[in-house]
């Protein structure tokens, strides 16, 4: 009997310590507000939480209020590439205009509510004189015109994001983020180098443009951007543009974008889609205007084995 209550004490002492070690231990559950949470049974295995490995940059498009994590971005070819600095902040270029407009921007993500809510300010410069140059050794009439002198212009932009999203209940899926919805205002200001201000390009897509690429001027877009998961090989991403550019013939102008990502290795994916422009302007004959666009990108950062967005082995 002796020996049986020593047994008995020693496994209760056992028990109340395992107990303990389990209470203040975090464990990871569902609560309102924070869908991107998790409990340990979704990961039970994996060593490593499912939030750290989680490839969510792989949703949102540039356009989003979003920030690319440390050490995670991409390179893409007409998409803007990204890298995460870190607190809160990345940068970004594009590559494929790199030879007509060179740019660089930094995005600052500002506050975030229960993973659900992110507001943050995108911040450029750039210069369209690359552009205008090679226009006129190739003679394109729309943008510069022979004997017609170069603006020097640097453009300073500005855009204000606030993206909402929406995730599933990770108490019984992934908890992932499967659409988001972005909404801004941006501001561009052009800041002449030289006194040269040029006549408004003739061409859709540039001609909204044309206060900043061409001379010391003004203009603003409103923006509205959804990026969605369709399954685990393919997102889709859409918006629209509201131009307004004081001095032009029509100073309103609209334009949409949409582009399905297709993801052929789950580090590259290719993307087909287009620009639509419409409106009206001086020396531009068609009201509507499409231009289609493909482009390569290739992601990087963290790769680990994690079921989520696409069901991808890193």
């Amino acid at each position: 009997m002796r020996y049986r209550a020593i047994v008995i004490l020693f496994c209760f002492m056992l028990s109340a310590l395992v107990v303990d070690a389990q209470r203040k231990k975090k464990v990871y559950s569902y609560q309102e507000g924070y869908e991107y949470s998790y409990n340990r049974n979704l990961d039970s295995g994996k060593g490593t939480k499912r939030l750290d490995l989680y490839r969510d940059d792989m949703l949102y498009h540039w356009e989003s209020a979003y920030v690319t994590p440390k050490d995670r971005g991409n390179y893409s070819l007409l998409k803007y590439s990204r890298w995460g600095l870190g607190n809160n902040w990345e940068i970004s270029t594009n590559i494929g205009e790199a030879a007509f407009r060179p740019i660089i921007g930094g995005k600052y993500q500002w506050a975030q509510w229960g993973k659900l809510n992110i507001i943050s300010s995108y911040l450029t410069l750039s210069t369209f004189y690359p552009g205008m140059t090679l226009a006129e050794k190739f003679g394109i009439d729309e943008i510069i015109k022979p004997g017609e002198e170069k603006a020097q212009v640097c453009e300073l932009g500005h855009e204000l994001l606030y993206s909402h999203v929406w995730s599933s209940d990770p108490n019984c899926s992934t908890g992932n983020p499967y659409l988001v919805l972005t909404l801004s205002m941006a501001n561009y200001w052009g800041i002449g180098i030289n006194e040269v201000e040029m006549r408004p390009f003739a061409c859709h897509v540039l001609a909204p443009r044309s206060n900043t690429y061409g001379k010391s001027g003004y203009r603003m877009h409103l923006k509205g951007w959804v990026d969605g998961y369709a399954n685990k090989w393919l997102t889709y991403h859409v918006g629209g543009y509201i131009h307004i550019t004081p001095g032009l013939k029509s100073p309103v102008s609209l334009e949409g974008r949409g582009e399905a990502e297709f993801f052929i290795t789950p580090i590259c994916s290719v993307s087909f889609g287009g620009i639509l422009s419409f409106g009206y302007f001086e020396g531009v004959k068609p009201l509507l205007m499409p231009f289609p666009m493909v482009d390569v990108s290739f992601y990087f950062g963290k790769k680990q084995s994690v079921a989520g967005l696409f069901d991808l082995k890193f």
